[in-house]
């Protein structure tokens, strides 16, 4: 058997700084807001009756809950769209921090509009701009967790990424707990402890080099080579081997050339909607992207303690509850590695939304029958914790696909409009949440079950099966497979 390319224990060292620093700061913006919900709504209605001397209505505070929920996903949206032109303009490393530093910026501004100016509109402001450091996130560290690792070993760090996501939402979650920092009096410990791991990174940075893909891209081989040469172990013929997939060899350049393309460049939209196989394994990414918040997750990641009370258990169990669900979540992460060892990524994503979709019936049922029968409450508690063992299987093979179904020359672009379609999709979910439990309460949740079910039918028919294929295998389905867009194309040429 070829001997193949291993991290060297400098790189294995940089991926982990990379993957926690930034997992648990998005994991921080995405969930510490959701158990002080009850300080903000205090803030917002001293702020209303100090500027308007009348007591705030309800359904004004339902559309300030909502805006400041979902401008988390809004900055996030535009922070994925700004990702693409960050990259070419700033190297991997300076991206990144970027991305940290727009953190803290977000933070102060909340700090500011809840403890100072008492400003409902300052708040707002800040979690867009965390929203847009998540959206920078979300799109840059699985790129350069992707371009700096081991090709063999990418699916694994793909699945550590979607591991270490859950368990930042149990830490932040903890700290924003009302016994510890989410009170009136140790608020701003909940926003210091957002910019710690800024720090770290910061820290860090200075012994975090460019990726090999990068550097080749912007100075050449001779550079993308010295770089491999710390990230690897091993002999140097095989890390030889390894540059040699980086720089294109002379069949794919012909063919490349033939089309008008340059593989000395990443792809473009174009380029990649003007070939089948980068088409189809683009549509994959954004598929992939998009569920995990159309599923409806937004909509218990930023309301589960208020999803809770409604369903009829006790106030001061939300935050508890929802620590448990997502430290369960963190642990069915962790048991989504092991098993991705015998099973395929693919099919643990598949059967893991399917499950998906029965806890939202499981939900809309408890709710709606809580009124006539007080157990049924807990029946919520069961649903929401079935809901996220499964999402945590779904967020490391998730993560884990995205890793190996791109190639180097489109994987940029894939990451980067998929983020955005995942920050989109967030919104729409965490805006739409409390209207929808207004105007239909429980029976809300079937709008997600539908969606989750639809969306896990595409995955079944257009994803491939990774386990035991090459990067060549896994490309040479896209290259053959036919997309939905390419159907409905046929189709219209039929008709015409």
């Amino acid at each position: 058997m070829d001997q193949l390319p291993q991290n060297s224990w400098y790189c294995v060292s940089v991926l982990w700084v990379i993957i926690l620093t930034g997992t648990f700061t998005i994991a921080n913006i995405l969930s510490g807001m959701n158990p002080i919900i009850p300080i903000l709504e205090q803030t917002y209605s001293q702020t209303f009756q100090a500027r308007y001397h009348e007591d705030m209505a309800d359904g004004t505070w339902i559309l300030l809950l909502s805006v400041t929920m979902s401008m988390t996903y809004v900055g996030g949206l535009v922070g994925s769209l700004l990702a693409n032109p960050l990259l070419k303009w700033l190297a991997r490393k300076q991206s990144l921090l970027v991305f940290h530093g727009t953190n803290t910026i977000g933070l102060i501004l909340v700090a500011i509009g809840l403890k100072v100016a008492m400003s409902h509109e300052m708040v707002i402001c800040g979690r867009f701009v965390v929203g847009m450091s998540a959206g920078l996130g979300m799109s840059i560290v699985p790129l350069v967790v992707n371009e700096m690792c081991v090709p063999n070993r990418r699916q694994f760090y793909g699945a550590v990424y979607g591991t270490m996501l859950p368990i930042g939402v149990v830490v932040a979650t903890f700290f924003a707990w009302y016994e510890i920092f989410g009170n009136q009096s140790r608020l701003l410990g909940t926003l210091l402890y957002g910019i710690v791991y800024t720090v770290i990174f910061s820290i860090c940075a200075y012994w975090i080099p460019d990726t090999p893909y990068q550097a080749y891209l912007r100075r050449g081989p001779e550079e993308a080579g010295s770089i491999l040469c710390k990230l690897r172990a091993g002999e140097r013929e095989v890390i030889q081997l390894e540059l040699k997939c980086i720089v294109p060899e002379s069949i794919e350049c012909e063919t490349a050339a033939a089309a008008g393309s340059d593989l000395q460049k990443e792809a473009t939209l174009r380029e990649i909607f003007t070939t089948r196989q980068y088409r189809n394994h683009f549509l994959v990414v954004v598929l992939i992207f998009s569920l995990l918040m159309a599923c409806g997750f937004s909509n218990v990641l930023s309301f589960s303690d208020k999803i809770f009370r409604e369903a009829g258990l006790p106030p001061d169990v939300g935050t508890p509850a929802t620590m448990g669900a997502f430290f369960i979540s963190a642990l069915a992460s962790v048991g989504a590695v092991i098993a991705m060892r015998n099973f395929d990524s693919r099919s643990l994503m598949i059967v893991s939304y399917v499950v998906v979709a029965i806890s939202h019936a499981l939900m809309t049922t408890s709710i709606e029958t809580s009124e006539y029968a007080s157990a049924m409450s807990w029946v919520s508690l069961a649903a929401m914790y079935v809901f996220m063992i499964a999402y945590g299987v779904v967020t490391t093979t998730s993560f884990a696909l995205m890793g190996v179904l791109c190639i180097d020359r489109t994987r940029s672009l894939s990451l980067l409009i998929g983020g955005a379609c995942f920050w989109f999709f967030a919104w729409l979910v965490s805006f739409m949440a409390p209207y929808l439990t207004e105007w239909i309460q429980g029976y809300s949740f079937l709008i997600w079950m539908g969606v989750t079910l639809l969306g896990t039918v595409n995955l079944f028919f257009f994803v491939p099966r990774t386990k035991g294929k090459s990067e060549q295998e896994i490309q040479d389905f896209f290259a053959i497979k036919k997309s939905f867009c390419t159907y409905v194309a046929g189709e219209r040429r039929r008709t015409i």
